[in-house]
């Protein structure tokens, strides 16, 4: 019965030694900053506005990538300062997509002190009637996948 237990503890311990290694080789070698030329394209095209972002690090205990420094532009209309910026960012997404294929499919976003202009143009416009509007049109005009 004691033997049983140690046989049972050992495996245990190397299950878990095993998996530790494993995310630690896993943060160690997968650079967050390689998915920046697809994900601020694909943010752009999202929001219909240019995205800048700063470092990009993994974060597999929150189940993402945490982004620094984000900024999002104002409506051309209304100035040049950001419409939206943020200290930092973390981008919830699936994992195993990105572990194994390295395809980034984006669940959720959480902006951390984020600091939001609002404007509102003579005309009763305001700047951000026209997030999101590049991107509702191409998807419009895109085929359905099936």
């Amino acid at each position: 019965m004691i033997v049983m237990k140690k046989k049972l503890l050992i495996v245990c311990s190397a299950i878990a030694g095993l998996l530790v290694v494993s995310l630690l080789g896993l943060v160690l070698f997968l650079d967050g900053n390689q998915f920046r030329p697809r994900l601020e394209p694909t943010m752009e095209e999202a929001i219909g506005r240019k995205v800048t972002i700063g470092n990009i690090k993994t974060a597999l205990f929150s189940g993402g990538i945490a982004v620094e420094d984000l900024s999002i532009a104002d409506d051309p209309a209304f100035g040049a300062a950001p419409f939206v910026t943020a200290r930092a960012a973390t981008v919830g997404v699936n994992l195993m997509p990105l572990i194994v294929s390295r395809s980034l499919r984006v669940r959720t976003l959480h902006l951390t002190d984020p600091q939001v202009v609002l404007l509102r143009s003579a005309s009763g416009r305001w700047n951000f009637s026209g997030l999101g509007a590049a991107s509702s049109t191409a998807a419009a005009t895109r085929p359905a996948r099936r």
